[in-house]
């Protein structure tokens, strides 16, 4: 009580409201206070640079009009909650001229002027740019430690299925009428490799289909001992990527596709094309593969009955949805067709360029 009158004293006539107004405007914090009805009476030099308006614009504003359009519905129930005595602490975001928006956490409370017969609501405002920008940071850290450590251990399993390959490479050595067999074992355990050597390669899990077709490719030349007789070509103005829980199946659909044309060519000099095409940017592609050589009589293109068990395996690696495949005679040309056509979700649709 001795305090308050020395205060009294000090200030003499002056009204308590100006006390109260001068030392809010040279507050460090923004503050603001509204009427019942959520029109702003009072903003002080700290709430003006922080939402980016002056007080001309802001005296008689509605609280709900100056907030961004997505957080006025909560605004409003907000303020409902606030007339019931109901201390508020709410995050909303603040528009600005030049088109961006302002993150303010809002820690509010009910206030009753006596002298005006009113029930006020008084608001702190703290900026969260500052603190949104730390977590931002957290995140990127936090993921690029993560990263690090996926890619460690593709790394890893990618040298145990080599050191497995050259067990395997033994095995062929050692018992060579079995070589056919443990060539085609050799190029499924390294096509998984491949995933693996990829994705320890870069910094995302979901891999480059382009990667994908162009490696698988040369790794069936190299295990059969084929050099030049496989000729990948990329027709896809986007990078077409493949989600990461479907990057072994599609890995191994593609050397399967690829191991069949080959070993079903007319002979083992004919070459085997295979072709990329699509669009990344809205999330398909298509790779087409060419042989020459024919299908067997009575294959039948639509049910696929008289299928090679390659085939069948090539459809039992296919992915329920997302994907679907072909395979035809060219008579014109004399060559077989397998069309492997690929989209969302075995495919990640990606954005257009920033």
């Amino acid at each position: 009580m001795n305090s308050m009158n020395n205060l009294e004293s000090a200030t003499g006539s002056r009204d308590w409201k100006d006390v109260c107004r001068h030392v809010m405007d040279y507050a460090s914090d923004a503050i603001l206070i509204a009427d019942s009805n959520g029109c702003v009476i009072q903003a002080n030099r700290r709430t003006c640079e922080l939402i980016e308006r002056n007080r001309h614009e802001l005296q008689g504003a509605r609280s709900i009009d100056l907030v961004c359009p997505a957080d006025r519905p909560r605004l409003t129930n907000d303020l409902s909650r606030l007339e019931e005595g109901i201390d508020l602490l709410t995050v909303v975001s603040f528009p600005t001229t030049d088109g961006h928006e302002i993150p303010v956490e809002i820690s509010a409370t009910s206030v009753y002027d006596r002298d005006a017969d009113e029930l006020l609501f008084v608001a702190i405002l703290r900026d969260l740019r500052t603190r949104h920008a730390e977590e931002q940071s957290r995140l990127r850290q936090h993921e690029e430690q993560r990263n690090a450590i996926v890619r460690e251990i593709h790394h890893r399993i990618k040298n145990h299925l080599q050191g497995l390959l050259g067990l395997i490479c033994r095995e062929s050595e050692r018992n060579p009428d079995g070589a056919y067999l443990f060539r085609d074992i050799s190029t499924k355990v390294n096509s998984i490799a491949v995933v693996h050597g990829l994705q320890a390669s870069q910094q995302r899990d979901a891999i480059n289909l382009c990667d994908l077709v162009t490696t698988v490719s040369a790794l069936n030349e190299e295990v059969r001992g084929m050099p030049g007789r496989v000729t990948p070509s990329v027709e896809i103005p986007e990078r077409a990527l493949i989600r990461e829980s479907e990057c072994v199946p599609v890995a191994l659909l593609m050397n399967e596709a690829i191991g069949n044309a080959i070993k079903h060519s007319r002979t083992e000099d004919d070459p085997v094309t295979v072709n990329l095409a699509g669009d990344g940017r809205e999330g398909w592609a298509t790779v087409t593969i060419r042989n020459a050589g024919s299908l067997p009589n009575g294959f039948d293109e639509t049910t696929f009955s008289g299928i090679s068990s390659g085939l069948g395996l090539q459809r039992a690696l296919l992915p329920a949805t997302g994907a679907w495949f072909s395979i035809r005679n060219d008579d014109s040309r004399g060559e077989v067709v397998t069309v492997i056509h690929f989209e969302s979700p075995v495919l990640v649709r990606r954005g257009p360029k920033s």
